[in-house]
């Protein structure tokens, strides 16, 4: 009797025997090691009444971390602000309670939340601040901001990154608040430093990285409010470091910038040194697509040096219209410098017009093969099935290397046609391994049931040379030989601190057949 009261004082009213024993049964697998186990017993028990919710919270103070982290994924299925307080302050010990927590945090949460979250984010003696800074972000309120602030701009590069995450996923509300304040933060700090000493200090380091920092939270923040003063670091004797930030972080706000910033960034392009702001400025004019540059670079592309042409050729990429199809397609086929055919061929890709199919063809018999690849990987961006033809006649070149770019070539197309196939299978049975293994690949990307057909006829013949090509046709598509890597579209080896776009590694990118 005793007994059954001490139960009653500590879980409440009585409740039947069998739902007790299921709690029972909860609370055993709350505590086993597999996740997946107490993950599901932490829901049914946040779902089992009054009961089974005392049980989860006073499993947040368990000894066993286990029971612990499956608690607090729980947390998030009870509206109770008092746990949602305490797995704020676990997270101070175990990082592996920040999703639970972000699961949980309301939109808005109570003021006394808010309190803990910015008390615990603004401790210097909590290892794990930098969790609790992010998950500011995610809280509609405007009192966080100063934290937020403060945070960007400390000695701590930890600090600095949860800052940062935090305002990049933060809501429009917090969002149109932290942008002025945070151009004048940066403003406040012009002109940044000519020079960055060595910092072996991590804290040295860190206060290094503060107008690194606030130069990319706000391209990210501000939008066009902050474009003046990325600008103004752009045309400055700053840092490199600084001016490829703010070219980054101009290119983050996008078409509002185009009017103000792109002169800038074309007399960076001008400038005869070959280095990363410039290549960075070509890339930063490639993804604006400003228009208004590309006289400025057509000049260029014609009377630069060979490293100011190739930039111009890539920053056209994006800038250049139909008049801007001719020069490139020229320069493809007569320029000495091989980086700007290689950057030409891809950039050819993007600008279309008349007689580019042409010269992309000739170039699949450059003598560099990266200007080749580039531009078998350009015939594909154009497909047009009218160039099958030339590639085929491609296929039975004496050269060699000619014969891969144009069996590559046909891959990436990706246009089938029973002349394709068939000769593609008459190029397996070559002695050179490398046409023999871009063949089969080329194969896998058309039609390769058509191409097996194929082969078994060959093989069947009874001319003994049709006989062996089918031969080894058929071994070179055996399932256990499609290992063939196709090339990436690169611009340039020499291109340097260029930000990668979205587009870029959807085109391209290791692709295994």
């Amino acid at each position: 009797m005793a007994t059954a009261r001490g139960r009653e004082r500590r879980e409440g009213p009585l409740i039947p025997q069998e739902e007790r024993s299921r709690l029972d049964r909860l609370r055993r697998e709350l505590r086993s090691r597999t996740r997946g186990v107490g993950y599901r017993a932490a829901d049914e028990l946040a779902q089992a009444g009054s009961a089974g919710r005392s049980i989860l919270i006073r499993a947040l103070d368990s000894r066993d971390r286990n029971v612990r982290i499956h608690a607090a994924w729980a947390v998030r299925l009870l509206n109770y602000p008092d746990a949602v307080a305490r797995l704020i302050e676990l997270l101070r010990e175990e990082r592996e309670t920040y999703l639970p927590l972000q699961q949980a945090l309301p939109k808005k949460p109570a003021p006394q939340l808010v309190e803990k979250l910015i008390e615990a984010a603004r401790d210097p003696g909590n290892r794990n601040r930098k969790f609790h800074t992010m998950l500011l972000g995610d809280v509609e309120d405007p009192s966080v901001l100063d934290t937020l602030l403060t945070a960007l701009q400390s000695d701590d590069q930890e600090l600095q990154e949860g800052s940062f995450l935090a305002m990049k996923h933060a809501g429009a509300e917090l969002r149109q608040v932290a942008g002025p304040a945070l151009v004048q933060a940066l403003s406040v700090r012009l002109p940044l430093p000519r020079r960055r000493a060595p910092a072996w200090i991590p804290r040295q380091r860190a206060v290094q990285t503060v107008p690194l920092a606030l130069i990319s939270t706000v391209g990210l923040v501000a939008g066009d409010k902050g474009v003046g003063v990325l600008c103004e670091i752009l045309r400055s004797d700053t840092h490199p470091s600084y001016r490829l930030a703010a070219m980054s972080a101009l290119i983050t706000v996008g078409e509002l910038a185009v009017g103000r910033c792109w002169w800038a960034l074309a007399s960076l392009v001008r400038e005869p040194v070959d280095g990363p702001l410039q290549a960075t400025a070509a890339e930063a004019l490639r993804r604006l697509q400003v228009r208004e540059a590309e006289s400025e670079l057509l000049d260029l592309l014609h009377h630069g040096r060979g490293f100011q042409r190739r930039n111009a050729a890539h920053a056209l990429e994006g800038c250049g219209g139909e008049l801007s199809a001719a020069p490139v397609r020229e320069r493809l086929l007569s320029d000495s410098d091989v980086h700007v055919r290689r950057t030409c061929a891809r950039t050819l890709a993007r600008l279309r017009g008349a007689g580019a199919e042409e010269a992309l063809l000739q170039a699949l018999r450059d003598r560099d093969s990266w200007v080749a690849w580039n531009a078998a990987w350009a015939l594909q961006r154009l497909g047009l099935p009218e160039v099958i033809p030339e590639l085929l006649r491609g296929l039975e070149d004496r050269d060699r290397r000619i014969r891969c770019h144009c069996a590559e070539a046909l891959g990436q197309l990706g246009i089938s046609t029973p002349e394709a196939v068939e000769a593609l299978v008459v190029a397996l049975g070559e002695n050179t391994v490398h046409l023999a293994r871009t063949a089969a690949w080329a194969l896998r990307q058309l039609n390769l049931v058509e191409a097996l057909e194929y082969a078994r006829t060959l093989a069947a013949s009874p001319d003994s040379s049709q006989r062996k090509i089918g031969q080894r046709a058929l071994r070179w598509l055996r399932p256990d030989r499609a290992s063939y890597w196709t090339h990436l579209p690169v611009r340039s080896s020499r291109l340097e601190g260029v930000v990668a776009a979205p587009d870029d590694r959807s085109e391209g990118g290791p692709r295994r057949s």
